[in-house]
């Protein structure tokens, strides 16, 4: 079984796509250890830390042993490095202001701040081992260019303001 999280327009197939009818603040209703691959992109911002955390202990359970769970979040580190006047016009024009780490922070209905290091933090502590990819790169075929978020954005957008990481269980 393949489970995508709050797919928003990005159906992939052969996967259970899911968007605002699975609350990812509750148990998820999928039996344990019966997983192989979950994908969540562009989602757990919009929940508060403690509650992705929970989230990415639902993930654990559901996956099977050796199951892997692919991340992608608004990396607001990586925004402030990469950051282009590109970037910076793209989210003015958009409705979400002058400053575009605010905005990441702020706008959207986030409810967290997320970087890398910090994804890669909490996974671990959950007890993956975690892996830092690149958009559409895997070790595993079946998560190779997954991600939606560039259709919405635009590739280059989304390459300033996401970072990926995948946790093995």
């Amino acid at each position: 079984m393949r489970l995508n999280f709050g797919c928003g327009g990005n159906h992939l197939d052969g996967w259970i796509n899911m968007d605002s009818e699975v609350d990812i603040r509750g148990k998820l209703p999928f039996p344990n250890n019966s997983a192989q691959f979950i994908l969540a992109e562009h989602v757990v911002e919009h929940v508060a830390p403690q509650q992705a955390w929970r989230f990415f202990e639902e993930c654990w359970r559901v996956l099977k042993p050796g199951g892997v769970v692919r991340i992608a979040v608004p990396d607001i580190c990586r925004m402030s490095r990469l950051m282009t006047p590109d970037y910076r016009e793209a989210v003015r024009v958009g409705g979400h202001g002058d400053n575009p780490i605010r905005a990441a922070i702020f706008e959207h209905g986030h409810e967290g701040a997320w970087n890398q290091e910090l994804l890669v933090t909490f996974l671990e502590g959950v007890g993956f081992c975690s892996e830092r990819c690149s958009i559409g790169v895997s070790s595993h075929p079946e998560l190779c260019g997954i991600e939606g978020h560039g259709k919405v954005v635009g590739d280059s957008i989304a390459s300033i303001e996401t970072s990926v990481v995948e946790g093995t269980k």
